[in-house]
């Protein structure tokens, strides 16, 4: 059923005019935040993670404590594991038991990279647990998110093979993966984790 503007209109004429305009009833202007910003608004300052991410992704000091790490990593199915600081160490650990490969590189990434992965953090309120749980079917594994800043910890999941079609912790380890592009690998030959 459709709903129709609130307001006192006169003839059928008069409605059609305006709905085929598109126009609606002038109604003064709330000073109260509409209900859909509410929320994300709430969302930025529940926790000095997401006060301190957002106010460095605005153009704010970076903090001397800001870990971000994404986990997927297996003991049975292998995975990645990435990790980059505020101060612009990166680290990133892959490993394929199934072909016996393990990759791992290391270096450092200049401040506007780590700028652009809060804006990204930001983008995806990665404060934000979305997937809602439930009992993992077999062979089923989560993927992490971890951020640390401003001397508190969020951590979000979801499972493995929901991160591609999710577009939130897929965009922010794809960025975090294309950080590393060009270090050397740190370790040769390769040796897996201890």
């Amino acid at each position: 059923m459709m709903r129709l503007p609130s307001c006192h209109l006169r003839g059928t004429a008069t409605l059609a005019a305006l709905l085929l305009a598109g126009a609606g009833c002038a109604r003064p202007a709330s000073r109260l935040p509409s209900p859909a910003a509410t929320p994300a608004a709430a969302a930025l300052t529940a926790t000095p993670v997401a006060a301190a991410v957002t106010a460095t992704a605005a153009g704010g000091e970076i903090p001397v404590d800001l870990v971000v790490t994404y986990d997927d990593m297996h003991a049975m199915w292998g995975g990645t594991t990435i990790t980059l600081a505020g101060n612009g160490d990166y680290r990133l650990d892959e490993r394929n038991p199934s072909t016996g490969q393990y990759r791992s590189l290391r270096g450092r990434v200049p401040e506007a990279e780590v700028r652009a992965l809060t804006v990204l953090l930001v983008e995806t309120e990665a404060w934000r647990q979305v997937t809602p749980p439930r009992t993992a079917v077999p062979d089923e594994s989560r993927a992490y998110l971890r951020v640390r800043a401003a001397g508190g910890e969020v951590t979000i999941w979801e499972w493995y093979n929901e991160v591609p079609s999710n577009g939130r912790m897929g965009r922010v380890r794809d960025r975090m993966s294309a950080l590393g592009r060009g270090f050397p690998d740190a370790l040769a030959p390769p040796v897996p984790p201890g």
